[in-house]
C-alpha cells in the first residue's frame, strides 16, 4: 500500500479508478472471496482520504479527464455496490434454505413427518 507522501492528483486518481475495476471484478465474481473485497475497500478508502487532501492543491481533478474518469468510478461503484447486495441476499436465502433443513435448533427437525396411515 502507499505511504502518505505526495503523490500527484493524477497518480491517486489512477490507483483509484485502478482499485475500483479490481473491486468490481470480484464483487461479479460467483466465487467472492470477501477477503479480497474487503482489502480493495480498505485500500481504496485510503487513496480516497488521500485524494481529498490534495483536492485543493491540484487543479487536475477539475480536467474534462479527470472528470470523465471520477463520473466512470461512480458508474463501477453502484455496480459494486448492486453485486455485493445481490451477493449478500443470496448467502442469506441460502442460510434460511439451509436452516430450513436442519432446523432451527440444529439438529432438532423444526416438522413432524406425518404419516399416512392406509
Amino acid at each position: 500500500m502507499m505511504d502518505k507522501q505526495n503523490y500527484s492528483s493524477e497518480h491517486l486518481l489512477e490507483t483509484y479508478a485502478f482499485l475500483t475495476k479490481e473491486l468490481l471484478k470480484f464483487s461479479d465474481s460467483r466465487d467472492r472471496d470477501m477477503d479480497i473485497v474487503e482489502d480493495l475497500l480498505q485500500q481504496r478508502e485510503k487513496i480516497q482520504k488521500m485524494l481529498e487532501e490534495t483536492e485543493d492543491k491540484s487543479d487536475y481533478l477539475k480536467t474534462d479527464f479527470a472528470q470523465a474518469t471520477l463520473k466512470e468510478i461512480a458508474r463501477q461503484s453502484k455496480i459494486i455496490f448492486l453485486n455485493l447486495q445481490t451477493g449478500l441476499n443470496f448467502m442469506k436465502r441460502s442460510r434460511r434454505v439451509s436452516g430450513a433443513y436442519e432446523g432451527e435448533y440444529g439438529d432438532k427437525p423444526r416438522r413432524q413427518r406425518l404419516e399416512v396411515k392406509t
